[in-house]
């Protein structure tokens, strides 16, 4: 059970290909993944200085992390 809400603009944690990356949430985009489930945008910046690449994920793959 999750603990504290995920909100817009909240730094988030994600798996992706084996590595634990940082990202934040940038739209709450809803119920829309299987059975409900909450799906959010992620902005991920996969060098410093690159744009950042957004994309959609599920609640239950992320974890809050500490701002």
């Amino acid at each position: 059970m999750r603990i504290k809400e995920i909100h817009v603009g909240d730094p988030v944690r994600f798996t992706m290909a084996g590595r634990t990356l940082m990202g934040v949430v940038v739209e709450k985009r809803g119920p829309l993944g299987v059975n409900g489930a909450k799906v959010f945008r992620i902005a991920w910046r996969p060098e410093e200085e690159a744009e950042p690449l957004e994309f959609e994920i599920s609640e239950d793959e992320l974890e809050l992390a500490a701002s």
